[in-house]
C-alpha cells in the first residue's frame, strides 16, 4: 500500500532524492535552492512503514503548474496523480522509463515530448581547436554580445546581452565562453551551476554562417576543459530529436546518462 502526503519539511525528501543526485539534480535545485523562485508544493509517496518511494513537486507558475515526478515504483506514480485537480493543466515531466506508466492515467496529452541528458567526465573529454580567440566572456564584451543575432521566437531574457550581464555579477554560478572572430562573437556557450559539483549547458549557439564549422564543437570542448581540473560533473540536457546538439555533444565525449517525457495534460486519476 502506498499513501501520498503534502510535505511541509522536506529534509527526509531530499535525502531520499540525494540518493540518485544525478538524475534528481533538478528536483534538488528546487527545493535546496528555490530555483525557480515560484509557490510549490511537495507531496511524497510513502509505504506503510514510512519508506518514501516517490516525490512530485508542483510548481506553480503563472501560465500553469508544473509537475515534476520521481517514483521508485510504478505505483508510487499513481498515487501521487491521485492527489492533483483532475480538471488541472499541467506540464508534467517524468523519467522515460516511467512514461508509459504515466501516459495510460492522464487526459488530453498533448505535446509529449523527450529530453535526453547528457554527462561529461574529464576521461572522455575530447578537445577541439578554434583557430579564432576562444575565452570567457566578459562585461567588455557586451557591444559585441548585443549584435549576437537573437531568434525571434526567444525570450528577452535569452539573450545574449543579458547573459554577459547576469555572468559578471554572478560568476561562481554562471560562466560563458564565447568564440570571437574579428572582434565579433560568432558562437557561445553558457553553463550554470545546479547543485554540489554538477554544472549544466544551458545555452549553445553559432551565428548561421559559422555553423557547419566544428566552432560549437571547439567551444563546448574549451568551456568543458576549463571545468575539467576542478572535477565538476557538466550535464547537457536537449531534445532527443534534436540530432546536430546530440552529435556535438557526442563528439566533445558526452554520453547519454538519462532520458524525461515532457508533456500537457490533466490527470485523470481521482
Amino acid at each position: 500500500m502506498i499513501d501520498c502526503h503534502l510535505v511541509e519539511d522536506t529534509r527526509a525528501v531530499i535525502a531520499h532524492l540525494r540518493q540518485d543526485v544525478l538524475r534528481n539534480n533538478r528536483l534538488i535545485q528546487s527545493l535546496e535552492r528555490t530555483i525557480p523562485a515560484v509557490p510549490c508544493e511537495v507531496w511524497a509517496a510513502r509505504r506503510a512503514d514510512g519508506t518514501i518511494v516517490g516525490v512530485m513537486l508542483a510548481e506553480k507558475f503563472p501560465e500553469r503548474p508544473t509537475v515534476s515526478l520521481q517514483a521508485d515504483f510504478p505505483e508510487a506514480v499513481t498515487a501521487m496523480l491521485g492527489c492533483l485537480k483532475p480538471e488541472q493543466r499541467c506540464n508534467f515531466w517524468i523519467h522515460r522509463h516511467l512514461w508509459e506508466h504515466l501516459e495510460p492515467q492522464l487526459a488530453d496529452v498533448t505535446r509529449p515530448t523527450e529530453y535526453i541528458a547528457m554527462a561529461l567526465s574529464s576521461d572522455d573529454l575530447r578537445m577541439f581547436a578554434s583557430a579564432s580567440e576562444t575565452r570567457r566572456l566578459c562585461g567588455l564584451d557586451r557591444e559585441s554580445a548585443k549584435r549576437f543575432p537573437f531568434p525571434p521566437w526567444g525570450l528577452p531574457e535569452r539573450r545574449l546581452s543579458y547573459f554577459v550581464e547576469v555572468a559578471e555579477h554572478n560568476p561562481q554560478t554562471q560562466i560563458i565562453w564565447g568564440v570571437l572572430l574579428e572582434g565579433e562573437i560568432v558562437s557561445y556557450v553558457r553553463v550554470e551551476w545546479v547543485i554540489d559539483n554538477i554544472w549544466e549547458v544551458d545555452a549553445i549557439e553559432t551565428r548561421e554562417e559559422h555553423k557547419r564549422k566544428g566552432i560549437a564543437k571547439a567551444v563546448l570542448s574549451h568551456a568543458s576543459g576549463e571545468l575539467a581540473p576542478q572535477r565538476i560533473a557538466l550535464l547537457w540536457r536537449m531534445r532527443s530529436d534534436n540530432i546536430p546538439a546530440v552529435r556535438t555533444a557526442q563528439a566533445v565525449g558526452f554520453r547519454e546518462a538519462y532520458r524525461l517525457v515532457r508533456c500537457q495534460a490533466c490527470s485523470a486519476v481521482s
